[in-house]
């Protein structure tokens, strides 16, 4: 099987990503992960933006698919493409959240099945604050938030909002802000 980290800028980051962009529009094939700039974040990115479309599978986000802990951290960036698959773990700015997100936005629309938010799909230990999400989100079953679609034990999210509708009718785990 077929396993890939993409982005439309690089891969996989272990460093510094400053006042970077991509404008492509980004497609992961089944087993990957992927962003819109990053596909997997153990790294800095700071002060950066991608406005292309991300499509998949799973572990989706506008700007990064996964930011990993302890080093994933993103701060002053934002993303616009609509991003969607149809599986878990999609967001409008990242797919998975284990490490720090501060002062970044999400506008793009975000679809997908289970887990999906117009953020971040799953915020998993992570720390997201002064951050916001106004794209629409369109989910099939699962947990969906107009923010996060989970915000798991240990997480925090601090000061952050979301404007987008939520649709998920076959859900019983959907909010305005948090599934």
């Amino acid at each position: 099987s077929t396993y890939s980290e993409v982005g439309g800028l690089v891969g996989q980051n272990y460093g510094v990503i400053h006042n970077c962009h991509s404008e492509i529009a980004v497609s992961v094939p089944s087993g990957g992960k992927g962003g819109g700039l990053v596909g997997s974040n153990l790294g800095t990115i700071t002060h950066s933006h991608a406005t292309g479309s991300v499509s998949g599978w799973e572990l989706l986000g506008g700007l990064v698919g996964v930011n990993h802990w302890p080093g994933g951290t993103i701060s002053g960036s934002y993303a616009t493409g609509n991003v969607g698959g149809p599986s878990d773990y999609i967001g409008g700015f990242v797919g998975r959240n284990m490490g720090t997100i501060a002062e970044c936005n999400a506008t793009g629309s975000v679809s997908g099945d289970d887990t999906i938010g117009g953020f971040v799909g799953q915020n998993d230990g992570g720390t997201i604050r002064d951050s916001y999400a106004t794209g629409a989100v369109n989910a099939g079953s699962g947990y969906v938030g107009g923010f996060a679609g989970t915000n798991d034990f240990g997480a925090r999210i601090d000061n952050s909002y979301s404007v987008g509708r939520v649709t998920a009718p076959a859900s019983d785990s959907v909010g305005g802000f948090a599934g």
